[in-house]
């Protein structure tokens, strides 16, 4: 049954630089704001209300901004947004989320009179591209406790690997706790199931004062259909999606909009600034694509003005994945030719198109500028990653007679060429002793 009140929203200004999501002014008034135009009512509830359908209607301005200011004690507090009476959904901008049984939505949680992460990494400046070492890791796969403190406890083991910067899979909160995190749902909050927001923020600065940087796996080609910004308006009403459609059948964000781009701008200043982040990988940039002003070009542009050294990663997989470095300002791209060509003399076979022996493949792939990169700074060399099966399995597959032992020293003979290939090099977590997990 709808609970539409017949009142009439009150159209008003917001107050002068009021954020979208809920935030502590400071002064023990939270705001509250969720852009949505075209909606007839937005109302608050939360556990400050009673949950009440009918208790706390926002005012909306022109631009379609909805919002209001309460007075709320210390402490933690849940809320959602209800649309036009009937619709309830989390915060897009929400920061800390709590999963209830009885709600389809979690409920979004504002710490009131909270104090601030108190940072200890001044000083630190992260490497420059072509002298690091990346490592990529799964924060629920990388320590038995499957934590951002699991990690911090292991941070120690990867400096002593020589290990330079931490490429974290996706933490963004996703639906239930084990993903890969390339569903995600909340684009600013950190995935309950491996800790807090300060629990990042101690990772983050714990690997600084150990020298490491830390870049962040990002999903912007798409959102979850559960996803807050899936659920304000139907599929072809969405301000926010485009009708491409992708591989996966996640709604698929329309980078060229401006909706968009506001709520990508937003996200990638709130991770560089608020967690001291030192760039990002963007995934599937393919689906993605740029014209010089919307889509990648101008995602890696709006990272810059946050944070203008910001490490810029793309994973392109076209036949030509310097062209993202070329033609947008990221720095660099997943080289993954490297990957197929030197797969294919690991197992002495052929591998998706790429044969055992073809040593002009060989050479071209371990220049940086063999497939159209610029200096060495720009190709980033991998054999091993979350998209593969390890080397070890793949070699024993095709090469059984050469048993476990002959396995190990193929994977090995790939981390001596990974090692003196021209690029930046990246291992997958467990590579470098000789995980053989399949991948799941």
């Amino acid at each position: 049954m709808s609970q539409t009140s017949a009142q009439r929203p009150r159209v008003a200004p917001a107050p002068e630089h009021t954020p979208h999501g809920a935030h502590d002014r400071g002064d023990g008034t939270v705001s509250f704001a969720l852009w949505a135009p075209w909606k007839k009512s937005v109302h608050l509830i939360g556990d400050f209300n009673g949950w009440d359908f009918q208790a706390d209607p926002l005012a909306v301005d022109e631009s379609g901004l909805w919002w209001i200011e309460k007075r709320l004690d210390p402490g933690t507090h849940a809320y959602q947004f209800v649309i036009d009476g009937e619709t309830v959904i989390g915060d897009p901008y929400a920061r800390r989320l709590r999963w209830v049984p009885e709600s389809a939505q979690p409920h979004c949680l504002v710490e009131v009179g909270a104090a601030p992460y108190e940072w200890g990494d001044a000083g630190f400046g992260i490497k420059p591209l072509n002298q690091l070492v990346i490592y990529e890791l799964h924060v629920g796969d990388f320590s038995p406790e499957g934590t951002f403190a699991g990690v911090i406890d292991r941070l120690d083991y990867l400096a002593g690997l020589g290990v330079d910067a931490i490429e974290l899979m996706p933490v963004q909160e996703f639906p239930g706790d084990r993903s890969w995190g390339y569903n995600p749902a909340y684009f600013f909050a950190v995935e309950s199931a491996y800790g807090a927001p300060d629990d990042l923020k101690r990772l983050v600065d714990a690997a600084h004062q150990r020298g490491i940087g830390v870049i962040l796996d990002v999903v912007f080609n798409h959102v979850t259909g559960d996803s807050p910004v899936s659920l304000l308006y139907p599929y072809d009403q969405n301000p926010y999606f485009s009708t491409d459609g992708n591989p996966w059948g996640f709604p698929d964000l329309n980078h060229w909009s401006d909706a968009t781009k506001r709520f990508i701008r937003d996200v990638q200043d709130y991770w560089l600034t608020e967690f001291h982040i030192d760039g990002f990988r963007y995934d599937y940039v393919e689906g993605i694509r740029y014209d010089a002003v919307n889509g990648m070009s101008f995602i890696s542009w709006a990272a810059r003005q946050s944070k203008p050294h910001a490490y810029l990663i793309a994973e392109d997989i076209v036949q030509d994945p310097a062209a993202a470095v070329r033609d947008t300002e990221v720095d660099c791209s997943w080289h993954w030719q490297f990957n197929k060509v030197v797969r294919a003399q690991l197992i002495e076979g052929e591998y998706q198109g790429n044969h055992y022996g073809d040593l002009d493949a060989v050479w071209r792939v371990v220049r940086f500028d063999g497939d159209g990169y610029g200096d060495n700074a720009q190709p980033v060399n991998y054999i091993e990653s979350h998209d593969e099966e390890r080397v070890f399995r793949d070699v024993l597959e095709c090469n059984p007679a050469g048993g476990e032992a002959g396995a190990t020293r193929k994977s090995m003979l790939g981390a001596i060429l990974l090692f003196t290939a021209q690029g930046v090099p990246m291992l997958y977590s467990g590579q470098e002793f000789g995980a053989r997990a399949p991948k799941t």
